[in-house]
């Protein structure tokens, strides 16, 4: 009980600290792995591009179910650092695993198990935080205020990585990621082991955010970032190929040249209050899916050196669009007896398909030329774009038309 009592007492600078290096070491696993781990299976295991594409694909579908499990365990139970602790000891297996894999089975098995184990952590985070954010004794916290640790731990890991292969360090991504998942599980250990019990909520969480989901307005605002994060995933898997196979880089510039946006990625999260002074939710998500469309036609239109690092200068709004604001948003919609589930709902049946479906098909399409990939990938995020601002108007609409609002 003293354990419990200390890791989960309200509001300290302790429990913060631990809550921000959590947020680090989940972002810090994507950041020694995203921006290099195509080039990894290309260059280390002798993958080709179909075959990188449906490992992905593959290794989504198998994840998929993962975060609403998780997430329904975390609000039926209120349980949590149990959790996080599986899930950074399974990246700590699967990336091991990687390490030593040959063939295109076992990088499969190896990369499923990595993403089975990193794809519920951002929903249990953001569940976590928004959680005790509620408590009455809680600090005055605004969720980009924390969140942008996980994107300076996104930054610090990949600068590990192009620094340990600079320094010919062998399978640099694979030494960082595990170092970094053994961390992360340190860390798990001090997050709260429960969370704060909640009044009511006979039926199951995930039943509860299954409702609010399929609500018109909310159904569309899905399916439009569905689009978007569709063409996410052709850009994430190949954009790192882009700069190699393009536009010319060495494999070792594709993690310092990814790594720029994420440093200009914080200075959006500073300036986020100051966006929210001048712009609601809504504008801000209209305008990341029109900056995931800009990096998009670049690519597609503008193959150059210059251009391939210009397009860095959109990705904070792009973050902003696509993972800060509808977390954020759908947490204003979601009760207390299902905020973790809402999130990991969300994560699979949005994150999760659209990504399976867009690897699939960025694979395929990539086979016949990287720039043709992100021209049909353009007109994608165009259309998603449009369902946004769609569901935003029916919103705006319903609460114009329903008395006293």
């Amino acid at each position: 009980m003293s354990h419990t009592a200390s890791a989960d007492a309200p509001g300290t600078a302790a429990e913060l600290l631990r809550l921000r290096t959590h947020y680090f070491l989940v972002h810090g696993m994507f950041g020694a792995t995203g921006p290099y781990l195509p080039v990894f299976l290309r260059d280390a295991k002798g993958l080709s591009p179909d075959s990188i594409g449906t490992i992905f694909a593959l290794a989504q579908a198998g994840a998929i179910l993962m975060p609403p499990i998780l997430t329904l365990l975390a609000d039926r139970f209120r349980v949590m650092s149990p959790l996080v602790m599986a899930l950074f000891l399974g990246n700590l297996l699967a990336m091991s695993g990687l390490g030593m894999a040959s063939g295109f089975t076992a990088c499969l098995l190896a990369v499923a198990l990595s993403s089975s184990s990193n794809q519920p952590q951002g929903a249990l985070a953001d569940g976590l935080f928004f959680t005790l954010q509620r408590r009455p004794a809680a600090r005055p916290l605004t969720y980009p205020s924390v969140r942008i640790w996980g994107s300076i731990g996104f930054l610090c890991t990949s600068a590990l990585v192009f620094l340990a292969a600079t320094a010919g360090m062998p399978q640099p991504v694979i030494g960082v990621a595990v170092v970094t998942a053994a961390l992360g599980f340190l860390n798990a250990r001090r997050l709260p082991r429960t969370l704060p019990p909640t009044a009511g909520g006979g039926r199951l969480p995930t039943i509860d955010a299954a409702r609010l989901l399929l609500r018109p307005p909310v159904f569309l605002f899905c399916l439009g970032t569905g689009l978007i994060l569709f063409t996410n995933a052709a850009y994430y898997s190949f954009y790192p190929l882009y700069l190699t196979e393009v536009v010319g880089f060495a494999p070792r510039w594709v993690g310092l040249i990814a790594s720029l946006g994420v440093v200009l990625e914080l200075g959006y999260l500073i300036l986020f209050d100051r966006f929210r002074n001048h712009l609601s939710l809504p504008k801000i998500l209209a305008v990341g899916a029109l900056a995931c469309a800009l990096r998009l036609a670049i690519l597609a239109y503008l193959p150059s050196p210059f251009w391939a690092i210009v397009l860095q200068l959109s990705h904070g709004l792009t973050v902003l669009g696509a993972f800060i604001v509808p977390a954020m948003y759908l947490n204003t919609l979601a009760g207390d007896t299902f905020r973790s589930s809402v999130q990991g709902l969300y994560v699979m049946v949005v994150p999760g398909a659209f990504s399976i479906l867009g690897n699939v098909v960025a694979g395929q399409l990539a086979t016949r030329g990287l720039r043709m990939l992100f021209e049909v990938n353009l007109w994608i995020a165009i259309a998603g774009a449009g369902l946004i601002a769609l569901a935003f108007q029916m919103e705006r609409r319903a609460r114009l038309s329903t008395p006293g609002v």
